[in-house]
This record gives structure tokens, sequence and C-alpha cells, in this order.
């Protein structure tokens, strides 16, 4: 019974372990600045890290009709000021958002991150746009906390 006991307690502070580890990256992305973001002259909305422009251009000629696009197909207007940035590589992705750097486009603290990843499939930038704003607007109308995330 003892034994039993010890293991089952293992097992216990194993999973916390791993969960706390997995949500560490979550944390540190909370509290990352972006303030080192630069902001588009064309769009102010649109904000980029250096070596992000040529992405942050892409995006401004399609967010007006992304935004619009998102507003019609639910039915409701983005109740704040949108704000979009673009980093200039996956792994400054991953820091400002807590996520893999394998996935291209995500919204963290009602901001939507694009990663220069997309750089390598430039036709998703509007499609990655168009669905990570749809997040946006939903989130902005119900809440963060009533919103479930799904992973793509």
């Amino acid at each position: 019974m003892n034994v039993l006991y010890k293991k089952k307690n293992n097992l216990l502070l194993t999973l916390l372990l791993l969960i706390t580890l997995a949500s560490c990256s979550k944390i540190n992305a909370y509290f990352k600045s972006t303030d080192h973001f630069a902001e588009l002259k064309e769009d102010t909305r649109i904000l980029y890290e250096t070596n992000a422009k040529d992405i942050a251009l892409h995006v401004s000629n399609i967010l007006e009709e992304s935004i619009k696009m998102v507003e019609k197909t639910q039915n409701f207007t983005f109740r704040k000021p949108i704000k979009i940035y673009i980093c200039e590589t996956e792994t400054s992705f991953a820091k400002q958002t807590g996520v893999s750097p394998k996935v291209k486009a995500a919204v963290f603290k009602e901001k939507v991150f694009l990663s220069a990843d997309l750089r390598k499939q430039p036709k998703r930038i509007k499609r990655l746009t168009i669905h990570e704003l749809s997040h946006l607007n939903i989130i902005q109308k119900i809440g963060k906390f009533k919103f479930v995330y799904y992973k793509w």
C-alpha cells in the first residue's frame, strides 16, 4: 500500500511538473515587450520587427478587405482597435506568443501575430490574417475566457 501511495504521488508530481513546464512559454510570452516593433507608415495598425517589413507591406494591402470580410461574415464589428504584429523569425514569433515556432499565426493578448515564416508561403498570408482576425473579433465580442481555442 505504501509503494502504491508513493507511485501515485510521483505520478502527480510528474504531471504537475509537465503542466508547469508546458505553460512556461506562455507565461514568458505574456510579459514579453512589443516595444521594439516599428509602426508601418502606410498603416499604423501594423507593427513589424526590423526584417519583416516586406510581410507588413503585404498585410497592409489586404487588411481593409480582410477586416470587412470578417465583420460581414460574423455580423458584428471590431470593438477595439486592431494591432497586427509581424515577427521577423519563427523564434521571435514563438517567444512573443508562447506557441510553437511551427505555427504561422496566432492571437495573443488581443493582438494578431504573424510569423516571418509566411514569407515562404505568401499565398497563406491573407487567409491566415482573416482567420486570426476572426478569432480576435470573437474575443473582443465575448471575451477571451469564453472563447475556445482550436489548434488547426
